[in-house]
């Protein structure tokens, strides 16, 4: 079991590490109760009253809100939700690199459509340094891309697949 102390070092970054998170402090709560009771008992002979219940009651709330994570989580387990969790910088970029990228491919689309109309109908000469050239850009911008769109769409894939591939803690001890 997890030190409430070791719990503060935890930065959760999607709903289900909160949940988490929270679960374990949940978790913690009990014990301190429990001895806390007992040392009133021990050290002052107090075996009923007011304390107790506040004791107890904050030991039961503790409880039931673990039964509540615990439902929380089934629920969301059974969904096919995939929850994630980007920086507002990594959202920012995310949103340019899809439109950038969506760009690209449509006039990639429309410079093929060119060559192709133009080699099939043979107004267009395979050999002609002006189809040449239009490839070489075409080749130069789709590199170009590969290497900087491409790489924030890479980030953005990694943070998909990882969404898609979270285990709750107690689920992996088990798998």
């Amino acid at each position: 079991m997890m030190q409430r102390r070791d719990l503060l070092t935890r930065n959760p970054v999607s709903f289900d590490e909160l949940l988490d998170l929270f679960e374990a402090y949940t978790a913690t709560i009990g014990a301190p109760l429990d001895a806390a009771a007992d040392l009133i008992r021990d050290q002052f002979n107090y075996n009923h009253g007011d304390i107790f219940g506040h004791i107890f009651g904050t030991k039961a709330n503790a409880h039931d809100m673990t039964v509540r994570l615990k439902q929380i989580r089934a629920t969301r387990s059974a969904s096919a939700d995939v929850t994630l969790t980007l920086t507002e910088q990594e959202a920012n970029q995310a949103e340019v690199v899809t439109s950038e990228v969506e760009h690209l491919f449509t006039q990639a689309a429309h410079v093929f459509e060119l060559l192709h109309t133009g080699l099939a109908s043979r107004h267009l000469d395979p050999e002609a340094p002006g189809v040449l050239a239009v490839l070489e850009l075409a080749r130069r911008a789709m590199m170009s891309a590969a290497e900087h769109e491409g790489e924030a769409m890479t980030r953005l894939g990694d943070s998909l697949r990882k969404a898609k591939s979270y285990q709750h803690p107690q689920q992996e001890d088990a798998a």
